[in-house]
């Protein structure tokens, strides 16, 4: 990957054990990556992350699926959920962006 950036690239990364592979790691080292420390706990900042936090709370709280057949066959009633109260969730995303990113700093 050649993003002709500076010689050192900073990154943050969620500090979650799914976001910590060890294959993920080495990359990083490999290819000069600075990953910066960061609480799997801390409120995100990322608002596509709500959403996917959204969707799979919505699939988790019905029969969880045991296969990924089982997943894809309820992902299309999340996505359908999610969409009918979009305009709410966005709203509600971004007024309590301020508040989040006040707790990060």
């Amino acid at each position: 990957m050649n993003l002709n950036m500076a010689p050192k690239i900073w990154l943050v990364q969620g500090n979650c054990s799914i976001h910590v592979a060890k294959f993920a790691k080495s990359y990083f080292e490999t290819q000069n990556f600075e990953v910066i420390e960061w609480s799997a706990k801390y409120p995100d900042l990322n608002l596509m992350e709500n959403i996917w936090e959204m969707l799979s709370d919505i699939i988790y709280s019905n029969n969880q699926p045991r296969n990924l057949k089982e997943l894809r066959e309820q992902l299309p009633d999340a996505v359908t959920l999610v969409n009918r109260g979009k305009q709410v969730i966005t709203a509600n995303l971004y007024s309590t962006f301020r508040q989040r990113l006040t707790t990060v700093l």
